[in-house]
């Protein structure tokens, strides 16, 4: 099995946002629609047959969510959004990203003074900033692989007693 896209854990943790629209639109998605999107995925990874993005992930993951044809509209608009909103984050991060790292870079050419020195703690709260959302994301993920996992255990163990 090759090394899976960049996208894939990116998904995996925007799904949460996407189920959240969803049913804010009315749609009925369980913790059962839930595993088989994560089942699916894990598949498609296992046969390397997994999009080249995520918005090609909206024709996979429709017939698991949708049920009538007005659904599989609504659906479409907003898959798109949720697209579009991710997008912008992803654009907003990687402003902060080109700022974290000019400010840096300013920081190593000046010499430090009291000036200076206030404006490298500003520098520094950014990247501590940045930093603590990138951990806060990775322990969403973990936690939500986690409560997956546990749904899948208890499932097997129902399915075995």
């Amino acid at each position: 099995m090759n090394t899976p896209p960049i996208w894939l854990a990116e998904f995996r943790q925007q799904l949460p946002t996407l189920i959240a629209y969803l049913r804010s639109a009315n749609f009925v998605i369980g913790t059962d629609t839930l595993l088989h999107i994560e089942l699916l995925l894990q598949r498609l990874q296992i046969q390397e047959r997994l999009p080249d993005s995520i918005e090609q992930m909206a024709a996979y993951i429709q017939p698991l969510v949708t049920t009538s044809v007005d659904q599989q509209n609504q659906f479409k608009h907003i898959y798109g959004q949720w697209c579009l909103q991710r997008q912008d984050k992803e654009q907003q991060l990687g402003v902060l990203h080109q700022q974290v790292a000019d400010q840096q870079i300013i920081v190593k050419q000046v010499p430090v003074s009291p000036v200076n020195k206030e404006h490298r703690l500003r520098n520094t709260s950014i990247a501590d900033k940045l930093r603590s959302i990138k951990q806060a994301s990775y322990r969403r993920s973990l936690a939500i692989v986690a409560v997956v996992l546990l749904i899948f255990a208890t499932v097997i163990y129902l399915d075995v007693s």
